[in-house]
């Protein structure tokens, strides 16, 4: 799936803030801001019950993994937020 690029502009101020919080999540600025893109997506796909939204997460709920709340990492569940287009 091809990735788009857009340009977002932000102040010092909030910029310094994004930077330090990528840091000590230790992924990249741009990695932390797609990550609160996916869960700003998801909250409002959650709120207004969305069923594309449901079906992603009953996908990685139904995983045998999913029993383990350690195993469903953040790239899992970030992947099954993207797949609810």
């Amino acid at each position: 799936m091809p990735m788009r690029a857009t340009t977002v502009r932000f102040g010092d101020a909030l910029w310094t803030l994004v930077e330090r919080e990528a840091t000590r999540e230790g992924v990249s600025a741009a990695q932390y801001i797609r990550d609160a893109t996916i869960l700003r997506t998801a909250y409002a796909m959650g709120q207004r019950g969305d069923p594309d939204f449901e079906h992603a997460i009953d996908r990685v709920a139904s995983r045998p993994e999913a029993a383990d709340d350690a195993a469903v990492d953040a790239t899992t569940r970030r992947q099954a937020l993207l797949d609810a287009d």
